[in-house]
């Protein structure tokens, strides 16, 4: 990979890494909901983590091929689509 798409790839990481973390906080602070608009904003911040962490891989999917990284990993899944063992 090229060393100016490299820099790019790991800046959409910490960027998202960052926002990641940010949600994070925002969850843990209603780790124990006591009303159901408690447990509702819970269930929406659990949501956006979600989200969080969806678009971490959909932002740099493009980086690894659009292959989906565990049909590399011999004994999950054989080997890639495509390719004869």
């Amino acid at each position: 990979m090229e060393k100016a798409r490299l820099s790019i790839l790991v800046a959409r990481i910490k960027s998202q890494v960052e926002t990641i973390e940010k949600l994070f906080a925002k969850v843990e602070e209603r780790k124990e909901p006591k009303s159901s608009a408690e447990w509702e904003s819970l269930a929406f911040r659990l949501y956006n983590l979600y989200c969080g962490f969806e678009d971490l891989f959909k932002k740099n999917e493009g980086a690894r091929g659009g292959c989906n990284p565990p049909q590399f990993i011999e004994g999950i899944h054989g080997p890639p689509r495509g390719i004869m063992a």
